[in-house]
């Protein structure tokens, strides 16, 4: 029996963008230490005191006193490393990102089944977790740390406790949930990175903006192909969504018209 870590990380707040996301970044306790290690020499390097996505994607700002304010494409390549850092060490890689406004449109009786009214960080926790099952051998259990600020912290606390409370098949496998500073542990600011990635790309894909990491998400995808990292995301937009609204709401109307009949 093994214990795996699930450094978990969140991008937008659902009641102010359109666009949120969660990102995760899981492995062992050896390649998770080996994460940190190497981040922390790419930090040194840079002159950066920690990683931030919200601040990477300021290109008019300067980071460090060696990251000055510099156009998208330098600023995409002068971070870079952090990315590789990500696909040589993390032993799976986790986005899961949705349309905040598609999901709260979705009927009532789907977003109850789903954990919320109109909150969609519930089931991206609940599909995060799920994938990083998967991950896990048998007897495997999973560790999970997440930020420590505030409202992370309340949020997901009762995300944890509801998965734990309703979902069986992942009941047995959750070993703990932790929360660290951000600014210590490395593997955190890892998961910031991937899901601030993870939100810019599912802009894209949802309503066509561009931005200057295009070629981060292509190459971790390319990356990980070719060595033992794996890479798992779900991008669920207005048309997913409304198809799995239908699909979802036709099977509680059969489920409701067969106990009718049972009971008749």
């Amino acid at each position: 029996m093994a214990l795996a870590y699930a450094f978990l990380d969140e991008s937008g707040k659902y009641r102010s963008n359109d666009v949120v996301s969660f990102g995760a970044v899981v492995g062992g306790g050896a390649s998770s230490a080996k994460l940190s290690e190497e981040w922390q020499a790419l930090l040194f390097r840079t002159g950066l005191p920690y990683f931030k996505m919200s601040e990477a994607v300021k290109f008019e700002k300067a980071l460090s006193d060696r990251i000055p304010a510099q156009a998208a494409n330098a600023r995409e390549k002068s971070l870079e490393p952090f990315l590789a850092c990500i696909a040589e060490h993390a032993e799976l890689v986790i986005v899961m990102a949705m349309h905040v406004s598609a999901f709260q449109k979705m009927s009532k009786s789907v977003r109850h089944v789903l954990g919320s009214q109109d909150d969609p960080n519930y089931p991206m926790f609940l599909m995060t977790l799920i994938y990083a099952r998967r991950f896990l051998n048998l007897n495997d259990s999973l560790g999970v740390i997440c930020d420590e600020d505030e409202e992370a912290v309340l949020k997901c606390f009762s995300l944890y406790k509801k998965v734990k409370k309703t979902q069986n098949a992942l009941r047995q496998s959750l070993a703990s949930i932790t929360f660290g500073d951000d600014r210590i542990f490395n593997q955190l600011q890892a998961a910031d990175l991937i899901a601030g990635l993870g939100r810019l790309e599912a802009r894209r894909r949802f309503s066509g903006e561009s931005h200057a990491f295009i070629s981060w998400f292509d190459r971790l995808s390319a990356t990980t192909s070719a060595n033992s990292t794996q890479f798992e995301y779900a991008f669920w937009d207005e048309e997913k969504l409304k198809n799995f609204d239908g699909a979802v709401s036709a099977a509680i109307l059969a489920n409701e018209s067969s106990s009718r009949s049972i009971r008749a």
